[in-house]
């Protein structure tokens, strides 16, 4: 798996990757994320790609600062999230969410002040629960809009 900045030449693929019919409304549009990683510095917003085809993604991430609220103005120092993944539906359950959540944990651990690594979701996504603590993901809080909130716990 490889990430790739989105440009103006491929900027009309992003609201392509569809999570499904019942998983959309787990998630935010694609394109919120790529609007507010424009806005902010650091938010990173990326396509997903297989590394033996570049065709089309499978996917879209972003991740950066963790924000305590929805207007993406109170950071905490030396928090960082995986705010937004979504696997295309064609390409769901082939093992790209928790490559590409493994690929996002080592960039966020490599940050020179990197102390948590944080991650939300919809309470009904049952599965992106069980990956989450597969990874070593613990819940211990909520997030701004209610969702449990977990942290990845050092190994």
């Amino acid at each position: 798996m490889y990430l790739s900045d989105i440009t103006t030449y491929n900027e009309h693929l992003v609201n392509m990757i569809y999570p499904g019919d019942i998983e959309k409304y787990w998630v935010h549009y694609n394109s919120y994320w790529w609007q507010n990683s424009q806005k902010k510095e650091d938010i990173e917003c990326k396509l997903v790609y297989r590394r033996d085809e570049d065709v089309e993604p499978v996917g879209i991430v972003a991740y950066g600062a963790y924000y305590r609220n929805e207007a993406l103005t109170m950071s905490v120092s030396g928090w960082y999230e995986l705010i937004h993944l979504v696997i295309d539906k064609k390409h769901q359950r082939k093992g790209y969410g928790e490559a590409v959540m493994c690929l996002i944990i080592e960039i966020l651990r490599h940050k020179p002040d990197c102390q948590e690594i944080v991650i939300a979701h919809n309470p009904k996504n049952v599965g992106a629960r069980r990956l989450y603590q597969k990874l070593g993901f613990v819940e211990f809080d909520y997030s701004y809009d209610g969702d449990p909130l977990m942290k990845l716990e050092r190994s």
